[in-house]
């Protein structure tokens, strides 16, 4: 029973390298949820993670491992209880809001 217990404490481990606000390491990621040069939207093992920045990238991914390296200019890390779309409301949903 011990031995669950540790595994499970160990699947909760993230860790986040940057190094010169320009590359990024990050562990514990389940899933990509979104990309684009100017934000990634991770899930990992403790949440939500929004990665912002301009020109990003991603430069190795090992979703088995649990494993993304992003490289660009890195201004943001959050960890967020939900995802945050940045999409600009249509026309007829600012008129109708």
């Amino acid at each position: 029973m011990n031995t669950s217990i540790n595994s499970n404490k160990e699947n909760l481990v993230s860790d986040i390298t940057l190094k010169n606000k320009e590359f990024l390491n990050v562990t514990g990621v389940k899933k990509v949820v979104s990309l684009n040069k100017e934000e990634f939207n991770l899930d990992t093992v403790l949440g939500p993670l929004l990665i912002k920045g301009q020109m990003l990238e991603m430069a190795h991914l090992d979703i088995d491992n649990g494993l993304i390296s992003i490289k660009g200019q890195i201004t943001t890390i959050e960890y967020n209880g939900k995802y945050q779309k940045t999409k600009e409301k249509s026309f007829l949903a600012k008129v109708f809001r």
